[in-house]
């Protein structure tokens, strides 16, 4: 047994923070095994206690039973010392408040809520038979088919709370649970939304800078304590999503305020280099997830949601989509008879892009494409005409050193004729094009570097290193390469392109990790010489081994 030594909250042995003031927990000697008041006991009249089920920062959880319905519920009951801090109560009441107000199939659905007789705060909720999402990856990894079908539960579930302005702010493993529900298996369950930001709530009782949650799962603003809304739930599910595909965390490290410092500046090992099988759209999908601004991650959850299931069916994600800068390609034009919608390009009635014999997408960006000035072409027109007459008013003045005239018209020389004066050469005829040259390889072979790029074209991935494609008959066609940790780069195929195209591309610049702390802004600061105050996290000392679930203990083992 664990304890607080700032508020003197009991918890299990493996919680090494104190969830509601962040202080390090202190291992208590063994007391003799203690009886809990509450087993046996009736609370309100018809909820009679069975066996304790669970515990957490706020409260125990008991399995009970219905007195006349002879219903099984999991009933929650604060502690008895927390019921002195009017903040924890309000936080224990808004949990039941938040998940009854969504009334999704994947929240836990809360019955009732009352007082005990020595005045604890409880409620009831529906009791769950199954095991937590932290306890299903201890079997090793799981199938792919099967994350997506829990994800997409997830997603669904807290895009309903989203919409009812509730975010959970404290995903994590243990607080999603796994039942058989409907004769069907792996139904998502998603529990304890007791540090849930209510829009428009009357209590501020999750204020800015004070920081609630699990640190290995917060969102970077919700680690530097600044507001946070439905996006930060999508960066936790991010991390989750993460864990159970490659394994691992996505960051660990030996505090908690080291694990925060993280998630606000470094930048994630993407999966694939601890899974290659996971390179492509599962990556993707979690990447996007995981972007460290909140407008540069999905917007909301059903746009995840919607990925999810392109996931599981194979189809092309929006996340693989990445926005190409205006140096990182060349011009693009769309083709007649296609829509924006499509994804796939269209013939274009402006003129084909000059024919280049040999592209090396990483020198196009630092060669931009200049237009010519409109003056030029009519100034050497205007040139070369007054040169012209120049030469001929100079010829006509000239005296004649000829004793016969000039001749009108010439026959046709011989071939070794040499022109007379005053006569120009005759131009030679022109020669037909070789057969080869006048219709261009209807094929052509593209090849990139370093090894394991990938190529695309509308949206579709063409292949790895290499691909061969047929040359467009009429306007342009864009070819896409992309490698993590490289900039990607896009090519125009049109009617003239060369049979062979290399792409190269270059990495992407390395930006040093800071060297200094974080600005007292983006983390809670922690006073040398006076206490922490009460609503402001403390930092903790490192622990000689991590928890990578360090929070609380899973109400329903």
């Amino acid at each position: 047994m664990r304890s607080c030594p700032k508020c003197g909250t009991r918890y299990a042995d493996d919680l090494a923070y104190c969830p509601n003031d962040g202080t390090a927990t202190t291992l208590q000697a063994e007391r003799g095994a203690e009886v809990d008041p509450f087993i046996g006991t009736t609370i309100d009249g018809r909820y009679r206690v069975e066996a304790r089920i669970g515990e957490g920062g706020m409260g125990v959880v008991y399995r009970a039973s219905h007195t006349v319905l002879k219903k099984p519920l999991a009933i929650k009951v604060m502690r008895g010392e927390q019921a002195q801090d009017p903040e924890v109560v309000q936080r224990f009441v808004q949990e039941a408040q938040s998940s009854s107000a969504i009334g999704h199939p994947n929240i836990i659905s809360i019955n009732d809520f009352g007082t005990t007789a020595d005045g604890s705060v409880y409620f009831a909720m529906e009791y769950l038979e199954g095991q937590s999402l932290a306890r299903a990856m201890e079997h090793g990894p799981m199938a792919r088919q099967r994350a997506i079908h829990l994800f997409v539960q997830m997603a669904s579930a807290l895009e309903a709370a989203h919409q009812r302005g509730i975010v959970h702010r404290d995903l994590k493993p243990d607080n999603l649970f796994l039942i058989r529900q409907g004769g069907q298996d792996d139904f998502v369950k998603v529990l304890d939304f007791g540090i849930a930001k209510v829009k428009n709530a009357a209590a501020k009782i999750t204020r800015t800078g004070m920081v609630f949650g699990t640190p290995h799962y917060m969102s970077p603003e919700q680690a530097a304590g600044q507001a946070v809304d439905h996006r930060s739930d999508i960066y936790s599910l991010g991390v989750i999503m993460y864990q159970v595909f490659a394994g691992q965390l996505p960051f660990d490290a030996e505090s908690y305020m080291g694990v925060m410092t993280k998630h606000m500046y470094d930048e994630p090992v993407p999966p694939s280099a601890i899974l290659p099988a996971l390179r492509g759209p599962v990556e993707d999908v979690i990447l996007k997830a995981l972007e460290k601004k909140p407008e540069q991650r999905y917007q909301s959850m059903l746009e995840l949601k919607q990925d999810l299931e392109r996931l599981g069916r194979g189809d092309p994600v929006l996340a693989a989509e990445r926005k190409l800068g205006v140096s990182d390609t060349l011009p693009f034009t769309p083709l007649p008879g296609g829509s924006p919608s499509s994804g796939v390009p269209a013939a274009s009635a402006a003129p084909a892009a000059p024919t280049l014999s040999e592209i090396d997408a990483a020198d196009v960006p630092s060669v931009p494409r200049k237009r010519t000035p409109g003056w030029l072409l009519p100034a050497v027109l205007a040139s070369s005409v007054g040169l012209v007459l120049a030469y001929l008013l100079a010829r006509s003045n000239a005296p004649s050193t000829e004793s016969n005239p000039p001749v009108a018209a010439v026959s046709a020389p011989a071939p070794s004729a040499a022109p007379g004066p005053g006569m120009l050469a005759p131009a030679p005829s022109p020669t037909p094009p070789p057969p080869s040259a006048a219709a261009p390889a209807p094929r052509v072979h593209i090849s990139a570097q370093p090894e394991g790029s990938e190529l695309y074209a509308a949206g579709a991935l063409l292949g790895q290193d290499q691909a061969t494609l047929d040359r467009p008959v009429t306007g342009q066609l864009r070819v896409e390469v992309r490698h993590r940790g490289y900039v990607s780069k896009a090519v125009l195929l049109d009617p003239g392109s060369p049979e062979q195209i290399r792409v190269a591309l270059e990495q992407e610049p390395q930006t040093p990790a800071p060297t200094r702390k974080p600005p007292a802004a983006h983390a809670p600061a922690v006073e040398a010489a006076a206490p922490a105050p009460k609503t402001q996290a403390a930092a903790k000392p490192a622990l000689n081994k991590p928890n990578p679930l360090n929070d609380v203990v899973d109400p329903w083992r």
